[in-house]
């Protein structure tokens, strides 16, 4: 459950990304918006998920990159 509701929110900033950027012409919002969604993913891995300082961080990055 945890690991869908991670990539739904990746989903929807690709579609964000896509939609908001590409067609409405507004970088500020498509990237604030983005920002915000890998918040949200990082706080669900953050709280969902039993791991260690060293696992969190290569999550965090995947995450990010």
């Amino acid at each position: 459950m945890t690991l869908g509701t991670i990539h739904l929110c990746s989903a929807l900033s690709y579609y964000i990304l896509g939609y908001v950027l590409i067609q409405d012409g507004s970088p500020w919002a498509a990237v604030t918006t983005v920002i915000i969604f890998i918040g949200i993913s990082a706080m669900i891995l953050r709280l969902d998920l039993s791991l260690t300082w060293r696992e969190h961080a290569m999550a965090k990055a995947c995450l990010m990159g």
